[in-house]
């Protein structure tokens, strides 16, 4: 269809409605009327820009929520943990007392070996306290020398391997 029309052809209009006239009422916000009565619909950027704008905010409001919710429950997780005793360091804190205050026996590490005593710390600290000499070095089995007393030995000549 071409862009000029004859306009009694289409009927758009009563009969007794002028040229400018809508045929069915006033006209609505959002559209308009060609001058042969066809209805241009314009889109409602306003109202469309303004929800989108409420929708990023409405997001971005969540998720800061949610942000927040998922640090106050991490935090009373860290500090219910904190406050709970960890089983480990409970029977690591009743073995070094047993250890601190107590005479006993080391069971043997591999097949085979015999198991040894131990003494309390106190009681080995006093020990070592009154009669240091006794960790002194042993002598040295006899004919024994120092690496760094040794003599090196000569080089073997140039040719020579």
């Amino acid at each position: 269809m071409s862009e000029t029309h004859a306009h009694d052809q289409h009927h758009h209009a009563a009969p007794s409605a002028g040229v400018n006239e809508a045929p069915i009422g006033p006209r609505r916000l959002v559209s308009e009327m060609t001058p042969g009565g066809h209805e241009i619909d314009r889109t409602p950027n306003f109202v469309l820009f303004g929800f989108l704008v409420l929708t990023a905010v409405v997001l971005v409001a969540s998720a800061i929520g949610v942000y927040q919710l998922f640090v106050h429950e991490t935090d009373k997780e860290q500090k219910a943990a904190a406050d709970r005793p960890v089983p480990m360091q409970v029977e690591q804190a009743k073995r070094d007392a047993d250890y601190y205050d107590n005479y006993g026996v080391v069971p043997p590490q591999k097949e085979g070996e015999q198991a040894t005593l131990r003494m309390p710390i106190t009681v080995a600290e006093k020990l070592v306290l009154e009669h240091p000499d006794r960790f002194a070095a042993a002598a040295p089995p006899a004919g024994w020398v120092h690496p760094d007393d040794a003599v090196p030995a000569p080089a073997p000549a140039p040719g020579n391997p």
